[in-house]
C-alpha cells in the first residue's frame, strides 16, 4: 500500500512534469488539494512542505523546478569567462570569428560578500548600498529551501572566501531566522569563512536608544537572554545604509573593479574598430566585383 508520503512525492512530480514553467511550493500544494491528494489545512501544508523539502534534498523531486517569488537573491557577483563568437552575415577570408573575453568587474575579487536581510521592507536601502558588489539575500522571515538551493547553485564550485553578514530583528524569531539560514546553507555545501551579525545587536540598541517593543508570543527558544524586542526598522535608515556601505568598503576592492571596467571599454573600442575595418574591406570587395 502506498504511503501518504510516497503519494505526495509521486503526485508532485506528475504536476511538475505538466508545466514548462517553474512553480511555487504553494502552487503545487493547491494542485494537490484540487486533485484531493491532500486537505487544504495549515497543518497539511506544513506536512507537505516538509515532505517535498526532504525529497528535493535527495533529488527525488527536482529542486530546479521550483521558484520562490516572495524571497529574493539580488546579486551581481556572478562572473563568467565566455568565448563569444559573433558571425558576420558574410564569410570573410580575413576574419571568420573573433573571440571575445567578457570579464565581470567582480571576477578578480578575493572574496564574495553575502548579506542576509530578514526584512523585505528594507530591501531598497540595502540594494542601493551594495550596488553590484555583494549578494543580497532578502528573506522576508524564514528563508525557503528553494531560495537557498538557488544560492548554492550560484556559488557552485566557487573557490573564493564567502563572508556572511546578517541583519535581522533583535528578538527570538530574528535570531532563529539567522540560525536557520546558516544551518541550511551548510547543509547545501555553502561554507562561510566568517559569519558576523551586524544588526541588530544589544550595543546598537543602547547606542541609539532604540524603542523596545512588548515581548511577542513565540514558540522559539534561544540560548541568549535578550534585553527586549526591537525591530530592525527602528534603526535610522541613513545609519543602516552606512553600515552596509562599510561592509562593502571592507570587503570589496573598488579600484580593481574600476580598472576592469576601464579595460572592457578599451577592449570594446578595439573590437569595434577591428570589425569596422574588416567590414569596410569586405564591402569594397563586393562593390569591385559588381
Amino acid at each position: 500500500m502506498t504511503t501518504k508520503k510516497e503519494l505526495i512525492i509521486t503526485e508532485t512530480n506528475k504536476i511538475l512534469n505538466k508545466y514548462n514553467d517553474k512553480l511555487t511550493v504553494r502552487q503545487v500544494f493547491y494542485r494537490l488539494v484540487s486533485n484531493q491528494t491532500i486537505a487544504n489545512t495549515k497543518n497539511e501544508y506544513k506536512y507537505f512542505d516538509k515532505i517535498i523539502t526532504d525529497a528535493r534534498k535527495i533529488l527525488r523531486i527536482n529542486p530546479n523546478r521550483f521558484v520562490d517569488l516572495t524571497r529574493k537573491i539580488i546579486e551581481n557577483v556572478r562572473f563568467s569567462y565566455i568565448t563569444w563568437k559573433e558571425s558576420l552575415d558574410y564569410k570573410m577570408d580575413e576574419i571568420k570569428e573573433l573571440p571575445y573575453l567578457f570579464t565581470n568587474g567582480n571576477l578578480l575579487q578575493e572574496n564574495i560578500t553575502v548579506i542576509m536581510l530578514e526584512k523585505q521592507a528594507l530591501e531598497t536601502i540595502f540594494s542601493k548600498a551594495i550596488s553590484n558588489m555583494c549578494i543580497l539575500i532578502v528573506n522576508r522571515g524564514f528563508n525557503s529551501f528553494t531560495q537557498l538551493y538557488e544560492l548554492s547553485q550560484m556559488l557552485k564550485n566557487e573557490k573564493r572566501e564567502l563572508r556572511l553578514y546578517t541583519f535581522s530583528d533583535y528578538d527570538k524569531s530574528g535570531f532563529k531566522i539567522e540560525a536557520n539560514f546558516t544551518k541550511q546553507s551548510k547543509e547545501l555545501g555553502i561554507d562561510y569563512e566568517s559569519i558576523e551579525r551586524v544588526a541588530l545587536t544589544e550595543s546598537l540598541i543602547n547606542k541609539y536608544n532604540l524603542p523596545i517593543n512588548p515581548e511577542k508570543t513565540t514558540p522559539f527558544q534561544i540560548d541568549k537572554k535578550l534585553v527586549g524586542n526591537v525591530e530592525l526598522d527602528a534603526l535610522e535608515p541613513n545609519i543602516l545604509k552606512e553600515m552596509v556601505k562599510d561592509i562593502v568598503k571592507k570587503n570589496y576592492d573598488k579600484s580593481l573593479y574600476n580598472q576592469i571596467v576601464k579595460y572592457r571599454k578599451i577592449q570594446r573600442k578595439r573590437l569595434h574598430k577591428a570589425y569596422s575595418k574588416e567590414l569596410k574591406k569586405y564591402a569594397q570587395e563586393i562593390l569591385e566585383q559588381d
